[in-house]
């Protein structure tokens, strides 16, 4: 009978570290727009961005630099680095789309890519990298400027996944899973007169709105070659 006994304790307890992944994940209960906690997973580790140049033809500048996200168990934090970009105000965030566009995205022909016809492509903004990275949504246009940037900044996940939720950038079923995601920065040189068939959006000027960069986010297994 004992040796029975100890034989299901065994069955039990290799069973439930069977069950254990070897992906780290961080855990936390998050607010959703009609109320209710969500439990939200975002797994732990390091991501990168190589950011490469777009609608270069604007400004003949090739803009250029490097996302760094990394993700411990309670903070998430966020390092862009560019040169060679216009000075200007730069709108960047997270999207998510999974590819970034080609001059086949621009479909009126007129030899740039504007923002309707890249977010055909990017999709939907999912994280504003402006100046409060928990709290997106009251700080808009507050965002890096210059021709040579770097942007730091941190919050704990819990409160960028609850205003994420509250202010519907994720819906309340989402998880913010990074790889694959797309960064885009934007800010094209005010001087520059664009074509009447670019668009923009939010009643901002053309030039603000018109995407420069673009880079897919990679998972990077081996942490030691990103310093953040």
């Amino acid at each position: 009978m004992k040796q029975f006994i100890i034989c299901s304790f065994l069955i039990v307890l290799v069973t439930a570290c069977g069950k254990n992944s070897s992906k780290k994940t961080s855990s936390s209960k998050s607010i959703t727009p009609g109320g209710q906690q969500q439990e939200t997973q975002l797994a732990t580790g390091t991501y990168r961005a190589i950011i490469r140049p777009l609608n270069t033809s604007v400004h003949g500048m090739i803009t250029s630099g490097v996302l760094k996200v990394k993700v411990d168990e309670r903070n998430l934090k966020v390092n862009v680095i560019m040169d060679d970009a216009p000075k200007v105000t730069h709108l960047q965030g997270i999207y998510s789309g999974t590819t970034c566009p080609d001059l086949s995205a621009d479909t009126n022909g007129d030899g740039l890519i504007d923002v309707n016809e890249e977010k055909r492509v990017s999709k939907k903004l999912i994280v504003p990298l402006d100046n409060d990275l928990s709290n997106p949504e009251t700080n808009f246009g507050q965002y890096p400027s210059g021709d040579s940037y770097t942007y730091n900044k941190s919050t704990s996940y819990r409160d960028l996944m609850n205003d994420l939720y509250l202010t519907e950038l994720l819906s309340g079923h989402e998880a913010l899973n990074l790889e694959g995601k797309t960064i885009i920065v934007r800010g094209a040189p005010t001087t520059t007169k664009l074509p009447e068939t670019v668009s923009s959006e939010d009643s901002l000027p053309k030039n603000i709105t018109l995407a420069i960069a673009c880079g897919v986010i990679e998972r990077i297994e081996d942490e030691s070659v990103i310093e953040l």
